[in-house]
């Protein structure tokens, strides 16, 4: 791995956040995992032993669809699990939950076969990682959109909400699964669910009391897209409300306390009547949300959402994967206030989903992307870790680089081994003011000129694309 050092300056007029950066590279070699889109990937404990294991759906290039469960030996290493009982599938989604109370994350999957058969299977945990199929389950012909688990009736263990396709007219539905309490399910009728195919569902306790309410966002039986939000008695019962959220579909829910304000708040992601949107609604405490003009980020459709703290910082971060403008697959800095800042690209991730986890136990998230990357191989599943640097070091290439400030005339120098580089200066949206290819090895950039607020300074590596972005802010 190539090596960088970044030496980062305090003056009257720059002020760079001095927290942890955040910076995901590529693992060389890389796990063998199968390269797919259309499908869905998790992080999490399978076999008890405190690290995260791995297990994925999907369809890849000539060989259909296949789920694959891979065990992490604690250091990012990854070993299949072969003979395991579950189906072959993609076009769907994962979704785990201990559901008969013995401590044992449990798997639950809707998705399609490569024949086209819609499949919705519950498999049990030994606590060991060896799962059995759970007969019995009311779950039918079930495939895509979306599901989670969650304790709708106080009772202690987890029922499940699923969306998507269903049956031979891939009709839309959602459907809410009660849990006896052994990982039982039955259907609960007579729900309000609206039935959405292109679809997101998550629970969220919205006022601190302890009821699950439902958000869900996806297309109708009419065709429409649809964000509606349905409030719980705390027994289970759910009543529409009205809500802000624009309607959506193909996209994302996320929940996070965006502004450490201590409730949730909501990322909404996918496409709106007029274009691809990613909103972010702010909770005053008691439920009721509003939209946060002032958060700008891309646009996000066929893609996922999540938050996540990258740089360890106390705060959440966005990470967002789909079609924007581009496609993308980019993580975005919270600076506080609400304020998303762009901190890193991970390439280009269409019909994608990514895990957000640490893999190699070094404390850090790292993230495992599928989808179609427009790059050999084109479905690809690539793995990135967190470098977790600072302030002092970012690791990126061999040749030695710093960031100096010179004088108040021409404050801003990289200076180093960097003929084979280009520098870019960006304002806010991105847009690119400045291009600096390197003649020798030191670099002056005038950024007296550049009006107040955000900036980022883009360094590309011509030979292998590599990239380091470091965001400032002109006071």
């Amino acid at each position: 791995m190539k090596k960088v050092l970044i030496l980062l300056f305090t003056t009257l007029t720059f002020f760079y956040n001095t927290n942890a950066q955040i910076d995901l590279t590529p693992a060389l070699p890389g796990p063998n995992f199968y390269g797919a889109d259309v499908g869905d990937v998790m992080l999490a404990d399978l076999d008890n032993d405190g690290d995260k294991d791995f297990i994925s759906i999907g369809t890849g290039t000539g060989s259909g669809t296949r789920t694959t469960i891979f065990m992490n030996d604690g250091f990012g290493n990854f070993t299949e699990v072969m003979g395991d009982p579950l189906v072959d599938v993609g076009n769907g989604v994962i979704e785990l939950g201990d559901v008969n109370g013995d401590g044992f994350l449990d798997i639950y999957i809707q998705a399609s076969t490569s024949g086209g058969i819609k499949t919705a299977n519950l498999y049990m945990n030994d606590g060991t990682g060896a799962f059995t199929l759970s007969t019995g389950q009311p779950f039918g012909e079930r495939s895509g959109g979306d599901a989670a688990f969650g304790d709708i009736d106080d009772d202690d263990d987890l029922d499940l909400i699923t969306t998507g396709i269903l049956g031979n007219f891939d009709d839309p539905f959602t459907t809410l699964f009660i849990n006896d309490g052994f990982g039982n399910f039955s259907e609960v009728t007579g729900t309000p669910f609206e039935a959405l195919t292109l679809s997101s569902v998550e629970f969220v306790d919205i006022d601190g009391s302890g009821d699950l309410a439902i958000i869900l966002l996806g297309e109708n039986t009419n065709g429409n897209r649809s964000t509606t939000f349905y409030m719980n008695d705390g027994a289970g019962n759910f009543t529409q409300v009205t809500d802000s959220f624009k309607d959506f579909s193909g996209g994302e829910i996320a929940i996070g306390d965006s502004d450490n304000d201590g409730d949730l708040d909501i990322l909404l992601s996918g496409s709106t009547n007029s274009s691809d949107l990613t909103e972010l609604y702010l909770n005053d405490g008691l439920g009721n949300f509003t939209l946060n003009t002032a958060t700008m980020l891309p646009g996000s459709f066929v893609g996922e959402t999540k938050f996540a703290d990258f740089d360890n910082d106390g705060d959440l971060d966005v990470m967002i994967s789909g079609v924007s403008t581009d496609v993308i697959a980019d993580i975005y800095e919270n600076i506080g206030g609400n304020n998303f800042v762009l901190a890193d690209k991970l390439g280009k991730a269409y019909i994608s989903c990514f895990a957000i986890g640490d893999i190699d136990g070094d404390t850090d998230l790292d993230a495992i992307i599928g989808g179609t990357s427009f790059t050999s191989p084109v479905r690809d599943t690539k793995t990135y870790l967190n470098t977790m640097f600072n302030d002092a070091e970012l690791l990126l290439d061999f040749d030695c680089m710093t960031l100096t400030h010179n004088s108040p005339a021409n404050p801003f120098v990289i200076e180093g081994g960097i003929s084979d580089y280009t520098i870019e200066i960006l304002d806010a949206s991105e847009t690119v003011i400045q291009t600096i290819t390197p003649t020798s090895s030191k670099v002056s950039i005038e950024i007296t000129i550049l009006p107040a607020g955000i900036h980022f300074v883009r360094v590309v590596n011509s030979s292998n694309n590599l990239v380091f972005i470091q965001h400032m802010i002109k006071e």
